[in-house]
């Protein structure tokens, strides 16, 4: 009985979608409405919606001390809130981020730095867009700095390609499309 509990759930495991991390770049950054950096666009009525903002494959091995980077958003998003990852400072006014820690951001492959809040006032298409800060360390560049290495700045790579793409949509397609797939797609591949 209890091997075939076990195997009905390891069936079961392999047979649920797995969501893949839209960036696989190096050194990403990007928008998502998951913490799983899997989901870039939605469609949705008025209403809440929470946004990740998300550095992905952090090549600094010892985690994040401080990142600067703009979220800028159209007049049908209103900003009802936004709650930062950890103990840390803002030292910038939205809606741009210059943010230090009192300690550092772990590494992770996945490294959530802060949640946004919106209400969403109409079913308009809404791009959001990740740019330099309006005063940036580094001309032209999105940046974070590692806790082993203070004075290097790391530049933070767009998920969709630059200043002038995307990096998350609502009501209006999808700027990158994330990957879903089942097990009995990934065995297709090898068959």
């Amino acid at each position: 009985m209890r091997r075939s509990v076990i195997l009905l759930a390891a069936v079961l495991l392999l047979a649920a979608p797995a969501a893949a991390q839209v960036d696989t770049h190096p050194d990403g950054i990007g928008l998502y409405f998951d913490e799983q950096a899997s989901i870039n666009c939605i469609d949705m009525g008025t209403g809440i919606v929470t946004v990740h903002l998300v550095l992905t494959n952090a090549t600094a091995a010892s985690g994040v001390a401080a990142w600067e980077c703009r979220v800028d958003y159209p007049a049908n998003l209103i900003s009802a809130g936004t709650s930062l990852a950890g103990s840390c400072i803002n030292l910038a006014s939205e809606p741009d981020f210059a943010v230090g820690y009192v300690q550092p951001r772990p590494w992770a492959t996945i490294n959530v730095l802060a949640d946004l809040t919106f209400f969403v006032s109409n079913t308009s298409p809404a791009d959001l867009f990740l740019r330099p800060i309006s005063q940036p360390s580094v001309p032209g560049q999105m940046v974070y700095v590692a806790p082993d290495d203070i004075g290097a700045k790391v530049p933070m790579i767009w998920s969709t390609g630059g200043p002038d793409v995307p990096v998350a949509t609502i009501n209006g397609g999808c700027a990158v499309p994330a990957e879903q797939d089942t097990w009995g797609g990934v065995k297709g591949l090898y068959r």
